[in-house]
């Protein structure tokens, strides 16, 4: 790849780099489609015919003429004055930038929609003042779009940080490129600029769009440069006895950022950007309090209390909540991908799961003392989504969103400690592989309690998305595709292997073929809308091929553990929707599965426990994951953070989409 003055039309117009061999259509294009892909022509640019040089006018203007007046007629088309060709100009001018402008035929109603749809539909990032923004929307649509467009300052500011929600809102990719371009395109600008609030929100938008779109390495940039200005920001603000709407617009900008900082996370030993203890930064007021201005001052975070949020706090507190829930399930997710149990030193007795203070039990325990201290009408299932979604405003959303919280933190704590392959007639009792535990816990039922959260945990997760659909209130946030791709791999586990839960999954209460149906269902909806679900998709396809190959054959899968099948557990613990890598081994096998260009719809199968068979569409055949009976060493590792496969290299030795040529194998 080489990249030269030679670049296509819609590249240069968007002013992005036009990376190409030489030949079109390049990469960007490429991306877009087949329809882009054909329209790509590259050329070399247009060089705009330059004016009549000055100096030569002055030698032939006699000594009698004004020069102003000479100067104007030279430049003025032939039979109007200098003022009506300025006119001209100034029109010709506005028609273009109006033609070119992102914005052409969207008017200020469309916005608003995107605008509250992105308030409900993404709660993590609950930091815009509605009534402020529409008010400020409401007059910048009202003057010529062209002229606010050319305008410096917080109105441009202000168009970045809509399109970016239109993107992000937006489920045709078609219509969402053309906005994501332009603010990557305008949003550097700022970067190095004097740090403001509209900035570091524009960034979190954009780094939430890039982490759906598979981007990871992306939304990790834009999410870091929105936290670093929001610390350039914390310096220059002065902490206030009072609390105004600006001030917990800060606030909740910040907490975003810190949001953002977990999710973006992927376990890695790099330190997080922003701590949970900042002195000058308030915990988010209640909605209400957001809403209307607040009628008390806010807890701060140095407060001894549960993250500031008082004890039975609702879903009126819902983001202090939030913000809580996230920091557990950071150090939760750090715990599982740094090792887990297989740290060194986790089976001494000290480190036991049961023993208090030990590196699993402390984030349990957090976790069961934050839900603890909230509203129990914020409990799922005790209650249903259909209550909140009776009170509208995104109410249903933001207590589905805890709720998942809380679950994919249980599931992920409790997974830790199950056999990752067992046998058809295993029951709960601990790990089966190294570091063992001793055989006799401190309660006889610690394990068989554990199963039953941790299975509870998957069956709730589908319920809740499912009741969240059912009653108009989906979220559209890419973290709730990654609880249900979490909790399908549970529920596929324990559809197979039904003894893992003493048999509690397959009873008249639950119908796990019906809740794997409902399950894959939601991910194949959200992968067509979000490409990381892609690789999700195919992760759940190999976990599938996996159980249904060691119920059949057992004695293929005798004396295998999970150092057997490390590729595909990386990918299970993977919130990047990275699926294993083409090579590695995905079973006690070597063998990988046949590469398939598509992403294929088989969720019918699955749910009766059969093998993938899969129908891609009328240009491809079916095809079957299979495993062999050959015993080969056991698999490489899947590593996380831009080390899964040799990257292509930019002429600057920048490396491009990380995982675009991985995913092109995977893409339809």
């Amino acid at each position: 790849m080489v990249r030269m003055t030679i670049a296509c039309a819609r590249c240069r117009k968007l002013k992005i780099k036009c990376v190409h061999t030489g030949e079109a259509p390049c990469r960007n294009c490429a991306k877009k489609g087949p329809a882009e892909a054909d329209a790509c022509t590259l050329c070399g640019p247009v060089l705009k015919p330059r004016a009549p040089w000055r100096a030569s006018t002055k030698s032939a203007r006699p000594d009698n003429t004004p020069r102003q007046n000479s100067t104007a007629v030279l430049s003025s088309p032939a039979g109007t004055t200098p003022v009506e060709s300025q006119h001209e100009h100034g029109r010709s001018s506005a028609r273009d930038n109006d033609r070119h402008d992102v914005f052409s035929g969207v008017d200020g109603s469309t916005v608003l929609t995107a605008l509250s749809l992105f308030h409900r539909k993404f709660p993590e990032l609950r930091f815009l003042h509605l009534p402020s923004i529409t008010r400020h929307i409401r007059q910048l649509w009202g003057q010529d779009r062209v002229r606010a467009s050319r305008h410096g300052g917080p109105r441009q500011k202000l168009r970045l940080l809509c399109a970016a929600v239109m993107a992000l809102c937006s489920s045709d990719g078609n219509t969402s490129g053309p906005f994501a371009d332009y603010v990557r395109g305008h949003v550097a600008a700022s970067l190095f600029a004097a740090p403001d609030l509209l900035t570091v929100q524009t960034l979190l938008v954009l780094a939430m769009y890039e982490w759906g779109m598979g981007q990871g390495y992306r939304a990790w940039m834009y999410s870091g440069a929105a936290s670093r200005m929001m610390q350039s920001l914390l310096v220059l603000w002065k902490p206030s006895a009072t609390c105004s709407i600006e001030q917990e617009e800060r606030s909740r900008t910040f907490w975003g950022c810190f949001v953002m900082d977990r999710m973006v996370f992927c376990g890695q030993p790099q330190p997080w950007v922003l701590s949970m203890y900042v002195s000058n930064v308030r915990w988010p007021a209640s909605e209400q309090d957001y809403v209307f201005g607040p009628a008390t001052v806010t807890a701060s975070t140095t407060d001894d209390t549960c993250s500031g949020v008082a004890s039975g706090a609702g879903v009126d507190h819902y983001y202090g909540l939030l913000v809580r829930s996230f920091d557990i399930w950071a150090r939760v997710l750090q715990f599982v991908v740094n090792g887990g149990r297989r740290q060194p030193g986790l089976c001494r007795p000290e480190n036991h799961p049961w023993v208090a203070g030990s590196p699993w039990r402390l984030p349990y325990d957090e976790l069961q003392l934050w839900r603890a201290r909230m509203d129990p009408r914020l409990h799922y299932p005790e209650t249903a989504v259909a209550g909140h979604a009776a009170l509208g405003n995104g109410n249903a959303e933001q207590f589905a969103y805890v709720n998942l919280v809380y679950y994919i933190s249980i599931l992920f704590l409790g997974r830790e400690y199950i056999p990752f392959l067992p046998t058809p007639e295993a029951t709960p009792a601990g790990p089966v592989d190294p570091p063992l535990l001793p055989l006799s816990p401190p309660s006889p039922s610690w394990w068989a309690d554990r199963a039953a959260e941790l299975f509870d945990a998957s069956v709730h997760i589908v319920a809740l998305l499912k009741e969240l659909a059912d009653a108009g209130a989906a979220l559209a946030s890419p973290f709730a595709g990654f609880c249900s791709f979490s909790a399908a791999t549970m529920n596929l586990y324990v559809l197979h292997f039904p003894n893992m839960n003493l048999g509690r999954s397959a009873g008249a209460a639950v119908d796990m073929a019906a809740v794997v149906a409902d399950n894959l269902s939601f991910l194949e909806s959200f992968q067509a809308v979000r490409p990381m679900g892609r690789g999700w998709w195919v992760t759940i396809q190999h976990c599938q091929a996996l159980y249904v190959s060691a119920t059949r054959d057992r004695s293929l899968f005798a004396g295998r553990t999970r150092a057997d099948v490390e590729a595909l557990e990386y990918s299970i613990h993977d919130v990047r929707g990275q699926p294993p890598k083409e090579g590695a081994s995905l079973s006690p096998t070597n063998r990988p599965p046949p590469q398939s260009s598509h992403l294929p719809s088989f969720h019918t199968g699955l749910a009766q426990g059969r093998a993938a068979e899969v129908e891609a569409g009328p240009a491809a055949t079916s095809q079957r994951v299979e495993v062999t009976g050959q015993h080969d060493p056991p698999s490489q590792v899947w590593p996380l953070w831009g080390e899964q496969q040799t990257l292509p290299f930019a002429l600057e030795g920048l490396p491009l989409d990380y995982h675009l040529d991985m995913m092109d194998i995977y893409q339809a």
